[in-house]
């Protein structure tokens, strides 16, 4: 189907320099973010369903771990603003220290979109978790995009639209998530001569 073409050809494949592994992962070029997001709304279900539709679309629109977008729930979405609030998880903080929480974050319209669809067709009360399949499950579904993809390749993803399209400071995108300025360094530490196309 030209759709899921389409889709597929959104990938590229970088390599990050400080992994001594020379580790590579594929994430949705910077260029190709917003055809991305198209065509995922576009995309028959028969290839993949509302739920991972929406789990894709809020992680790959927040860059959130995949731990956070799992766990979240339904009271933590503002679909009248557009945004969510979120204390990431895994944060090394120092004793007594007060707790990184992300506030009124904005996710992208067709997450919005997508979400509204999901509530449409199921009930979900504002307590309980948007999703209920696992991260195995949801790492086995990204493959069909790219054989190097992961559920992590969101994360790289949107870090890397953050700096190479919005152009924004290495501290303003650890503003932005929560984390300690050094650890986007992780995320998109690449070299740039080594990001090859799906061929």
């Amino acid at each position: 189907m030209e759709l899921i073409f389409k889709i597929k050809n959104c990938w590229s494949v970088k390599q990050r320099e400080e992994s001594k592994l020379h580790h590579k992962i594929a994430y949705i070029h910077e260029d190709q973010y917003e055809t991305f997001f198209r065509l995922l709304e576009s995309i028959p279900e028969s290839f993949i369903d509302i739920e991972m539709k929406v789990f894709i679309a809020i992680t790959l629109s927040s860059g959130l771990r995949v731990s956070e977008t799992l766990s979240l729930r339904r009271r933590q979405i503002n679909l009248n603003e557009n945004t969510f609030d979120v204390i990431p998880l895994k944060q090394r903080l120092a004793p007594n220290a007060e707790p990184l929480i992300r506030n009124g974050c904005a996710l992208h319209p067709v997450a919005i979109k997508l979400l509204k669809n999901l509530y449409d067709r199921h009930s979900i009360p504002l307590g309980e978790k948007i999703f209920l399949f696992s991260r195995q499950t949801a790492s086995n579904f990204m493959k069909k995009f790219h054989p190097l993809a992961c559920v992590h390749s969101l994360r790289h993803s949107h870090i890397t639209w953050l700096k190479e399209v919005k152009k924004l400071s290495q501290e303003k995108v650890a503003k932005i998530l929560a984390v300690k300025e050094r650890s986007i360094n992780s995320y998109y530490s690449i070299d740039r001569k080594k990001v090859y196309q799906e061929i």
